[in-house]
């Protein structure tokens, strides 16, 4: 009965020693800063270093994400990791919203200078400009707590391919079209590709130039969109954009029937078509 106590006695004394060695083994665990496109995935090490080798280990570290954000889809390990399991196990925690945990687990670890721990697949799931952390949580080695764990996030910035609406160069359908007499004008709301000249011309339905907006006399004025520029003189450059053209002419110019308005730009000319009634 003694031998037996004494064995266990020197037994614990010996894990206690074991855990001792290893809390001072300074252990740092760290996730790369790292930038990835929306719906992308991408393999971003985990990378480690410690002061003294550990063998042999049963190894498990939690890390901490917006899982709004980004998610994580898988651990790889491999020859070339000191976690040797291709897939290592994950579990997952999802304590509150937009906060989750999950920890990679594997077995027979070696821990030796510096290296990589496994790579980890993330994916970026919001829109562009987004900004998310990776954070180690708690490492356990055999089960217990590693106080000896110097833990470091990595900020995951998710990009997304920049896009931009095409603004073709088109003028559409005037309003009020028919355009009446008292109505003293109408307007064409028109949009410009990229920097460019414009003018217009105005012909009957028999080709013939009946007005031009070269003359500027008045007749063709463009206004902002939203009405807080107007320019009378139209021989600048005119700005990517979406504008409205009012047409105010003398009313002894046009005789009663349809009319072609064309808009000239560096790039071309559009087309629309109106009814002035007398």
């Amino acid at each position: 009965m003694l031998n037996k106590i004494i064995k266990y006695i020197l037994l614990s004394v010996a894990g206690l020693l074991m855990l001792g060695s290893q809390a001072m083994a300074q252990l740092t665990i760290a996730v790369p800063d790292t930038t990835i496109d929306r719906f992308g995935s991408y393999l971003i090490p985990i990378k480690f270093e410690i002061q003294k080798p550990l063998n042999g280990i049963d190894l498990s570290f939690q890390l901490r994400f917006n899982d709004s954000i980004i998610s994580i889809k898988s651990a790889q390990g491999g020859g070339q990791y000191a976690i040797k399991s291709q897939l290592p196990p994950l579990t997952y925690e999802y304590p509150k919203n937009s906060e989750a945990y999950t920890r990679v687990i594997a077995s027979g670890v070696t821990l030796d200078g510096s290296g990589i721990l496994c790579m980890l697949e993330i994916r970026g799931l919001v829109f562009s400009d987004s900004i998310a952390y990776i954070t180690p949580d708690s490492v356990l080695i055999n089960g217990n707590l590693y106080t000896g764990a110097v833990l470091q996030r990595g900020k995951i910035k998710v990009i997304g391919l920049p896009f931009s609406i095409k603004i073709p160069d088109a003028i559409g359908h005037n309003y009020p079209n028919p355009f009446p007499t008292y109505a003293n004008e109408t307007r064409f709301d028109f949009s410009i590709e990229s920097e460019t000249k414009i003018s217009f011309v105005v012909y009957n339905t028999y080709g013939r130039m009946v007005l031009t907006s070269e003359d500027n006399d008045g007749t063709f004025t463009v206004l902002s969109l939203d009405d807080s520029k107007s320019f009378n003189n139209l021989d600048g450059d005119f700005s990517r954009g979406n504008y409205i053209l009012v047409l105010s002419p003398n009313s002894w110019i046009f005789s009663g029937g349809p009319y072609y308005l064309v808009m000239k730009t560096s790039r071309g000319t559009s087309i629309t078509n109106f009814l002035y009634l007398k």
